[in-house]
């Protein structure tokens, strides 16, 4: 958005020319200033000159098409001319120049500051069940005999009689199984240089910065954007929403311990 102030000097305050100033920058030196009332008068002039050689035109016995050439030239040189007129503005009875101070004013707001932006997983252990198949056995036989006496056989034989069987048995046993935890250079404390040593992200942040873990044991580092619901000007570390928070104002400040200060 362009503001418009007055100077009062024949130089704007910061050495700027307006678009109508750079057309002839002798406006604004002691030899080249004119006044406004001598920038008229050499307009009426011109127009004056402009009207008598546009009779000349016509009494001469040049094509019309000369006439109509003639005449634009000479309207191109008067608005050139006339183009250098400076702007002006009457304040208070005095001529002052008007001097437009260009500005670029975006919609690009500078953040407050920055915030560290990483997470950590510790390592985990899972368990699987690993299944263990017996076959079993159970029961018992007993076998027949034979004997003889007196000169003679006599012959007795036992079948024999029992219980005999046989199931599957199906053993669970746990088997323990650990997973690899995730970025452990998320985990400590670390300085501004190891964390650029370890590529650790920065992010742009208009809030406070924190430390977050969960009932997990995994740890979360960044710039508050609203997540759970949480209160971030509690700074320092407290429990919110089921999870330990860490608040801390200022520029790449959540690069401690987790738990410090609590």
């Amino acid at each position: 958005m362009d503001r418009v102030a007055a100077a009062p000097s024949r130089m704007p305050p910061n050495g700027h020319l307006t678009q109508i100033d750079r057309r002839s920058e002798l406006a604004y030196t002691p030899s080249g200033h004119h006044s406004a009332k001598f920038w008229q008068r050499l307009a009426f002039v011109l127009i004056r000159k402009f009207i008598v050689f546009i009779e000349m035109l016509h009494a001469s016995s040049g094509s019309g098409t000369m006439q109509t050439l003639y005449a634009a030239v000479f309207v191109v040189l008067l608005q050139t001319v006339l183009g250098t007129y400076p702007a002006e503005q009457t304040y208070g009875g005095q001529n002052q120049y008007v001097h437009v101070q260009q500005h670029s004013y975006g919609y690009y707001k500078k953040p407050a500051k920055y915030c560290y932006q990483c997470a950590y997983s510790p390592p985990k252990t899972y368990y699987d069940k690993k299944v263990v198949v017996e076959k079993v056995h159970y029961g018992h036989h007993k076998g027949g005999y034979q004997s003889g006496s007196y000169g003679y056989d006599n012959n007795k034989q036992h079948t024999g009689y029992g219980h005999e069987g046989g199931y599957t048995k199906k053993t669970y046993i746990p088997v323990a199984r650990t997973v690899n935890g995730g970025w452990d250079k998320c985990l400590g404390s670390f300085d501004h240089y190891q964390a650029k040593d370890f590529g650790v992200d920065v992010w742009e942040c208009n809030s406070n910065c924190y430390i977050r873990k969960d009932p997990n044991g995994d740890i979360f580092r960044g710039c508050y954007k609203g997540e759970y619901g949480v209160d971030p000007y509690r700074t320092g570390c407290s429990y919110q929403a089921g999870s330990l928070w860490c608040f801390c104002e200022g520029d790449k400040c959540n690069n401690q311990d987790i738990g410090y200060g609590h």
